[in-house]
């Protein structure tokens, strides 16, 4: 849950981070891409996300006596040490609780209200107002490149 992407590719190593992003190996804030690399991220969006990640860090590694985030290797590098993490699988089924329809329905009003708010991006949303927009008067090209494609095709 970073403000930015890590990568190990030659741009992310050359670019430079937002302010209160990364940190350094010794937890200095830093905008500089190559210190990020023996340092960590900081978690996105204030005192809730730190306590969603709070929530994912004990259930994924003190749950199972593993590495924090913080404490793990690199998954970028072979450098340092092999990295021991763990995950957390949870099923959870609506019918014991309130019930698929209620879920679905609390879903459904959840996503609503998110929307309400032209800053929230819900994955896969963007592409259905993509295709929208495409489906009306398509890209204009002129009519020999056209009659170039039609020979083609």
């Amino acid at each position: 849950m970073w403000r930015v992407a890590r990568s190990w590719s030659p741009p992310a190593i050359t670019s430079r981070f937002p302010k209160a992003g990364p940190t350094t190996a010794d937890g200095q804030p830093t905008t500089d891409a190559r210190a990020v690399l023996d340092g960590m991220m900081l978690p996105f969006g204030g005192a809730k996300s730190a306590m969603l990640a709070l929530m994912v860090e004990l259930l994924c590694a003190a749950l199972t006596g593993t590495q924090f985030g913080a404490e793990a290797g690199s998954f970028l590098t072979a450098d340092g040490a092999k990295s021991r993490v763990g995950h957390m699988f949870w099923l959870v089924d609506p019918d014991a609780l309130a019930g698929a329809q209620a879920y679905q329905q609390r879903v459904e009003t959840f996503i609503e209200l998110m929307l309400a708010d032209p800053d929230v991006r819900l994955p896969g949303y963007r592409r259905h107002d993509i295709a929208a927009a495409s489906a009306g008067p398509g890209v204009r090209i002129n009519k020999r490149f056209f009659d170039e494609l039609q020979a083609l095709a």
